[in-house]
């Protein structure tokens, strides 16, 4: 069984940081998936990839997780293949390349849905929902077949 912390679009809030890492210990690793608007330093200790408010060299704009209980998971930002609750240009990619999880942010809305056999999950912001809801991050528990995602919802001062 893994378990990954999954957040993205703090755009520059170093608060919500503080919060998704007070969880290290509950988790295998970190995901962000981009507009955090920080140096690649001051985020070491996760995964992370570019988003479109990056103003930083140093972030990757895909990254893989390969072979992780049996799946292969693409890690995106979403700029370009996904707009708004669109998402299907992004479960395209996946299936290209074999992934059948992919973690990305970009829309601000939280998302947890299959679609063509790929599962695909949004954290949803870390500052500020589109959807009117809290600012959010998940908790991702692989096991084998089995995939579970638990929203945690945070306060946030802008």
């Amino acid at each position: 069984m893994i378990k990954i912390l999954v957040c993205s679009d703090n755009h520059g809030l170093k608060q919500p940081l503080d919060i998704v890492r007070s969880y290290t210990d509950q988790v295998d690793f970190i995901v962000h998936c981009g507009d955090s608007e920080m140096m690649p330093s001051d985020l070491a200790d996760m995964i992370c990839v570019r988003g479109n408010h990056e103003f930083y060299q140093g972030f990757d704009r895909y990254r893989i997780l390969d072979d992780l209980d049996g799946h292969k998971i693409l890690i995106t930002h979403g700029t370009g293949m996904v707009y708004g609750d669109n998402n299907d240009e992004l479960v395209e990619y996946a299936n290209s390349i074999s992934c059948d999880i992919v973690f990305h942010g970009h829309s601000h809305i939280p998302n947890f849905e299959i679609k063509k056999g790929v599962t695909i999950i949004n954290p949803g912001s870390l500052r500020y929902n589109r959807d009117g809801s809290k600012p959010s991050f998940v908790i991702v528990t692989i096991d084998k077949e089995k995939i579970s995602v638990n929203r945690i919802n945070v306060s946030v001062e802008n």
